[in-house]
């Protein structure tokens, strides 16, 4: 029995995407290797050597993180159908670049965010210029970007029954991060949200939560402090677990 060492500097991400890509069906090999050479790779070089990140992120788990956003949001509810001969090769692109933005490029400071603006315009021009890449999502029926403060113009009315503590007033940062989460928790993929306190992140977590189908899903909120333990949050788990 023999031991091959591969050091990580030696292959990077490349041999993931790789494999990513060849279990995908054949229509997908192709457009898929292009878009990895036009946007992924020149991104994570330009994110490497001018962005700094609030909670640090390797490089391979950038590229995990990106695939799963893809296979959640690259569906054929989303429009993305080889089939469709016309709309395939636009959409695919889109949820590419919208993915590569929330996986990649997900976890830079506010500073870095305007740089990672700034580049990614270089390399796709269709985003409007009004506000930056990360105030956009894609509408697969106008296969464009559209602003996610669109999405604030449905009228929202109180529900009178609601506890006032429940009460969770849309904005546009709870619309998007709701948006992602469900889309990566609907896959059966882990989600972790970070941000300064007060920005609302037990909230668009409970939200999504609550939308999710109960004869699919069990719930468990776990608050945590300096005190929890390992063994603590091991305990609490198992307790709800069928023995």
């Amino acid at each position: 029995c023999g031991i091959v060492y591969c050091d990580y500097d030696n292959l990077s991400w490349r041999p993931f995407i790789t494999s990513w890509i060849n279990r995908k069906s054949k229509e997908y090999h192709e457009p898929l290797t292009t878009l990895t050479n036009k946007y992924l790779k020149p991104i994570l070089q330009f994110k490497q050597s001018n962005c700094k990140e609030l909670v640090p992120i390797a490089e391979l788990n950038g590229v995990r993180s990106f695939s799963y956003l893809f296979d959640s949001l690259a569906t054929k509810d989303n429009g993305v159908d080889p089939v469709d001969e016309d709309s395939f090769p636009r959409l695919i692109e889109l949820w590419f670049l919208f993915s590569t933005i929330w996986s990649v490029c997900a976890s830079v400071d506010e500073d870095s965010r305007k740089k990672i603006d700034a580049y990614i315009r270089e390399l796709e021009g269709t985003i409007p210029n009004k506000d930056s890449v990360y105030e956009y999502y894609v509408d697969p029926k106008q296969r464009a970007w559209l602003a996610w403060e669109d999405k604030l113009r449905v009228a929202w009315k109180l529900n009178s029954e609601i506890p006032f503590y429940k009460i969770i007033v849309p904005t546009v940062d709870t619309i998007r991060y709701k948006y992602i989460v469900a889309a990566l928790i609907k896959q059966g993929h882990p989600c972790l949200l970070c941000g300064p306190v007060g920005t609302g992140k037990t909230s668009v977590a409970h939200a999504v939560m609550s939308e999710l189908d109960a004869r699919e899903y069990s719930t468990l909120i776990i608050n945590m402090s300096a005190q929890t333990s390992s063994n603590i949050v091991q305990e609490i788990i198992e307790a709800r677990v069928e023995k």
